[in-house]
């Protein structure tokens, strides 16, 4: 409840991942698992394609870190 101060978050960037299998997830909601590169983040972090919050900040986060 982020009301209480209790919302935390522990954002990651992980930097010269590489992608290995799809993720089995059966047992976890269902989610559509999209893949974008950076161009890609940036074009859908500015046209508010993310609707969460936190999904909103760890990628404005992690572009700012790759620009530096």
């Amino acid at each position: 409840d982020p009301n209480r101060g209790v919302a935390t978050m522990h954002l990651f960037l992980a930097l010269d991942a590489k992608f290995i299998s799809p993720p089995n997830s059966d047992d976890l909601e269902d989610q559509e698992i999209i893949l974008l590169n950076q161009d890609g983040l940036e074009q859908a972090l500015k046209a508010g394609e993310f609707k969460i919050l936190a999904w909103t900040t760890v990628v404005a986060l992690s572009l700012g870190y790759l620009a530096e």
